[in-house]
């Protein structure tokens, strides 16, 4: 029969392999948690991926001078639009940096 200590030690020892079980099962969910809420996080991103890479193809195909002629042509239609209705076009100027100042 086995004495009160060697049953003592043995507890002793069981409690410890409880504790690092416990401690393994504990870092296993750390890192599936960690590698799931990264999974998560790039599913997030990839939509945005798409659209930067898009934009950036799009800027790498636009030459120098179209790039000129389009914004000289978005001054002119601006420019017109404020001489033909200036309360549109000061409204919509407010709105436009209502909006960019509420994004940042």
């Amino acid at each position: 029969m086995a004495t009160n200590a060697e049953l003592a030690a043995e507890v002793k020892e069981l409690r410890q392999e409880l504790e690092e079980v416990r401690a393994a099962r504990h870092a296993e969910e750390a890192a599936r948690k960690a590698e799931e809420a990264a999974r998560e996080a790039a599913r997030e991103n990839e939509p945005v991926n798409r659209l930067k890479s898009s934009i950036d193809e799009a800027i790498a195909d636009i030459d120098g001078d179209e790039l000129r002629r389009v914004l000289d042509r978005f001054a002119d239609e601006v420019t017109s639009l404020y001489h033909e209705r200036p309360l549109l076009t000061t409204a919509s100027v407010f709105v436009l940096g209502f909006l960019i100042g509420r994004s940042r």
